[in-house]
């Protein structure tokens, strides 16, 4: 007896090991490795990567030459997104929205195997890993705090004096506009108009050069967000481009061809260069921006050949034009080239020269460009 009973304890404990013993326990499920505290280096790192795998487009190349590689990629990037945290995580104390850590990891994963990454993911990247309280009908600021399958209509964020509604998302095949988003995963073609309607997205990467890319519309309705492969960068940034090739340094450039990370089409003939990026007031600048520049995301710009702060970014303060004016004054202010200085940013409708003039910082890529209404996502 004493030796089947033996023998049954060994048995019991190697179906134990086998994970099938009638009390086994499943271990419980790993924690997330990016947390609420990790947010701003996580989305940092992801883009950094996703530039450095496949460049911007030429709208914002001078974006993606101040940020440059690595290390200083992200530590450039960086308090962009610490922004941010600072009113999520606000949001998360207060009860108003919960932080999702798996969710948020999957987005990071997507990121960095993304192209045509710009502006508005720096400004709302990953909404999904923030799960809202608010029901439909209820005022908002940031889609963050509606209830899942809802969107604040009408809110910026950032801005707070242009609050809106919860109102829930339309699913795919449903009509939709400016101002009546889709569901996550679906996108509004056309944009706007009577026969705008919700298409499912499917992601797809690694498209190789000549391909098309951007918004691709299938022959049977469907959409696809596509991706260019390592190397290759997408010649449009809101509809449906070609993967072109990227260039690098010394490379000759024009209108349809991308520099790499780190390089900015300039000089004559144009070529792909080299721009070192000056962080310090003081340091000596060139005011053609071919032998340096003066970081705009540091709200620095090269005043009689030194790097020179604009201020406070409020109403009144100096900025600087170009691509990254958004980053010289305050949300809900624009920098008017004319005065040099920060002013009211523009409403939907009216006439722009690039994204920084518009209240919605949109402003369209075809002629006559007009401020584009896009609301919080």
């Amino acid at each position: 007896m004493g030796n089947r009973g033996a023998m049954a304890s060994l048995r019991a404990s190697w179906w134990a090991l086998l994970g099938l013993g009638a009390c086994a326990e499943d271990p419980p499920p790993a924690p997330p490795v990016v947390t609420l505290d990790t947010y701003d280096s996580a989305l940092a790192r992801a883009f950094c990567e996703s530039v450095r795998r496949c460049g911007l487009s030429r709208p914002e190349e001078q974006l993606a030459a101040v940020l440059g590689t690595g290390e200083a990629c992200e530590r450039r990037l960086r308090p962009l997104f610490t922004v941010q945290l600072d009113d999520l995580a606000g949001l998360v104390r207060t009860g108003a929205t919960r932080f999702d850590g798996v969710a948020l990891e999957r987005c990071v994963a997507r990121i960095r195997v993304r192209c045509a990454l710009g502006r508005e993911f720096l400004e709302n990247p990953c909404p999904e890993a923030f799960v809202g309280a608010q029901p439909d009908g209820t005022p908002c600021f940031r889609s963050e705090e509606c209830l899942p399958g809802s969107f604040c209509q009408n809110g910026i964020p950032g801005v707070r004096r242009c609050g809106g509604v919860c109102r829930p998302r339309a699913p795919a095949g449903r009509q939709c506009s400016p101002e009546q988003l889709c569901v996550v995963g679906a996108v509004c073609d056309p944009p706007s108009g009577a026969s705008a309607r919700c298409h499912t997205l499917e992601y797809v990467t690694d498209a190789s050069e000549g391909s098309m890319c951007g918004l691709v519309r299938g022959s049977d309705g469907t959409r696809r967000s596509v991706s260019c492969v390592a190397g290759a960068a997408c010649s449009s940034r809101h509809g449906t481009g070609v993967c072109t090739a990227i260039g690098s340094k010394g490379t000759p450039c024009d209108a349809r061809v991308t520099c790499g990370a780190g390089l900015q089409c300039l000089g004559s003939p144009p070529l792909c260069r080299e721009v070192p990026i000056l962080d310090t007031v003081g340091e000596p600048c060139d005011p053609s921006r071919v032998q340096n520049l003066c970081n705009p995301l540091e709200r620095l710009q090269c005043i009689a050949g030194r790097c020179a702060s604009l201020g406070d970014a409020q109403e009144g303060s100096a900025c600087t034009g170009g691509d990254l004016s958004w980053r010289s004054c305050e949300r809900g202010l624009a920098c008017d080239r004319s005065s040099a200085s920060c002013r009211q940013a523009l409403p939907m409708g009216s006439a722009c020269a690039v994204d920084g003039d518009c209240l919605s910082g949109d402003c369209s890529d075809t002629d006559p460009r007009v401020c584009l209404e896009r609301l919080c996502r």
